[in-house]
């Protein structure tokens, strides 16, 4: 995912900067020939929705790169409660058998047989 964000990026940029360098204008031949350059509307409309894709584009690429950073900061998370929870489970069954040996060093050893 975070390569596909990283792509979007960069093409949303790439089209953004293409975008902004296109050129509006057509030459208008005059009667006597003094060209002129005049806009046009339909340049001007296709100037303007290449910036709104190129930006549309650049928005889902962040989305992407933030979504993955999420997952990977989940995932270190769920890692570390689980080293956390075998990290307890070790110190019980320590925690156990120092109490069964210290029972039966007593001598008040008692177990329940299963049945």
């Amino acid at each position: 995912m975070k390569g596909i964000g990283i792509t979007c990026l960069a093409i949303g940029i790439f089209l953004g900067g293409y975008s902004l360098k296109m050129d509006t204008t057509v030459d208008s031949s005059s009667l006597y020939g003094l060209g002129e350059r005049v806009n046009n509307m339909g340049l001007m409309n296709d100037k303007t929705n290449n910036i709104n894709l190129s930006g549309f584009i650049c928005i889902i690429g962040v989305i992407l790169l933030v979504a993955d950073e999420i997952k990977e900061a989940n995932d270190k998370l769920i890692k570390m409660q689980i080293d956390c929870n075998l990290t307890q489970i070790k110190l019980m069954q320590k925690m156990l058998t120092n109490q069964d040996a210290a029972l039966e060093k007593n001598g008040d050893s008692t177990k329940i047989e299963n049945q």
